[in-house]
């Protein structure tokens, strides 16, 4: 129960940190460089977090039960997580960096100190009609302590990093959703390459 109040308390804090929620048309702009067709799919509720330069995070059933996260034209020295923890420095990513160590930004950005993460498959993909990556991975936060299973796809384009997370429990909501996820995703392209 108090996990519970816990999850729900984190949901409402992370909600009154962005934009208003808003309901995605079918084709929708993210960061003004990526365009997804959401034509089909479930419709997802999406906003754009207050002091990140580069993410918007979507999602069905609310934060703590499905996210889609876009990462979109993270330069060359940039954090990924830039709504990290004050006074912490976080690792940045560096145009030179390949799927390897965008899997260990993405696990330091979710896990830090003190949680886990586990990865389960690597390989190489398509993103967005460029040479990319894509990765799964299980993790439990030191916080939280729910075990969440998640998908990741991105590429490093112009010596920017495109990266989209789907996170959920897992169990039922990471199945229920990886599918829609996996769609968008394989959907996306970019409107135009950020210099």
């Amino acid at each position: 129960m108090i996990r519970l109040l816990a999850v729900l308390f984190l949901s409402a804090q992370l909600a009154a940190c962005g934009t208003v929620f808003k309901r995605t048309s079918d084709t929708v702009t993210v960061g003004n460089v990526l365009q997804v067709n959401t034509a089909g799919s479930e419709p997802w509720n999406r906003f754009t977090p207050d002091g990140s330069k580069h993410r918007e995070i979507w999602t069905r059933h609310g934060l703590p039960l499905d996210t889609l996260t876009f990462f979109y034209a993270v330069k060359d020295g940039e954090p990924l997580d830039d709504l990290g923890e004050a006074g912490r420095k976080p690792p940045r990513f560096r145009a030179h960096m390949a799927a390897e160590d965008v899997v260990a930004l993405t696990e330091t950005m979710l896990v830090g100190h003190g949680g886990h993460f586990e990865l389960g498959s690597l390989e190489p993909a398509r993103f967005a009609g460029h040479t990319g990556f894509r990765f799964t991975f299980d993790y439990v936060t030191r916080a939280e302590e729910v075990p969440r299973r998640g998908l990741g796809s991105g590429a490093v384009i112009n010596r920017k990093l495109y990266l989209i997370l789907f996170l959920a429990p897992s169990g039922f909501f990471f199945d229920e959703g990886v599918r829609n996820a996996r769609t968008l995703i394989d959907g996306v392209q970019l409107v135009a390459i950020q210099r």
